[in-house]
């Protein structure tokens, strides 16, 4: 038997996956047709086993339904016998008892004490109010500190903030890109700014790291 035949003659036989590969390994490895014909003949005998008992476990299953469906559900027939009934206990009342919760006496709670008591009206002193001096306002003079704005102050309040800015011998005003201008009159030109950063600069050197 050649191995295309062997092969064949395996494929339908009724065996087990792996079993049937591992005889389709056995043929195709096997150099003469003696050895395969003889693994086919053995193959062949290890599927008639197998059918065969396979038929006898489902005989003997259809068996033992048959035989369970003849005696009925539970135990076989010649071991089924009632037990014997044990006499009726006495009917025995249940005795009622009545509890009774005793009750607690409500204790007087302690009234707390505050934190922090307040004072009464006896007990607080008046605080004497303390006399509050007002200047008097005099427009032109100081009726701007006050937060009066009308001509009269405002002109003299320019004019104290000019008197106070002008340091110069000959009370001119500092040019722009003066340290004076940005300091004293408060300018913030590109001029002004570089002057007071370059001054900035300076000191900073002069102090030092």
């Amino acid at each position: 038997m050649d191995a295309f035949a062997a092969l064949a003659a395996l494929r339908t036989l009724d065996l087990p996956e792996g079993r049937r590969k591992h005889l389709c390994t056995l043929v195709a490895t096997t150099p003469t047709d003696a050895d395969r014909e003889q693994i086919v003949d053995t193959a062949e005998q290890e599927a008639l086993r197998n059918r065969l008992a396979a038929e006898d476990a489902l005989k003997a299953e259809l068996d033992a339904r048959r035989a369970w469906a003849a005696r009925g559900p539970g135990r076989p027939a010649e071991s089924r016998t009632e037990p014997p009934r044990a006499a009726p206990r006495p009917t025995v009342h249940p005795v009622v008892t009545t509890w009774t919760t005793p009750t607690k006496t409500a204790k007087p709670r302690a009234e707390r004490r505050p934190l922090f008591r307040k004072k009464t009206a006896e007990e607080v002193q008046p605080v004497a109010e303390k006399p509050v001096a007002t200047p008097e306002v005099e427009h032109g003079l100081n009726g701007y500190k006050g937060g009066c704005r009308c001509d009269d102050c405002r002109a003299a309040k320019k004019a104290s903030r000019t008197a106070k800015g002008a340091r110069r011998p000959n009370g001119t005003i500092p040019n722009h890109g003066e340290l004076g201008r940005y300091t004293n009159h408060k300018c913030r030109c590109q001029k002004c700014r570089d002057a007071m950063a370059a001054h900035a600069r300076k000191r900073r050197k002069e102090k030092g790291p």
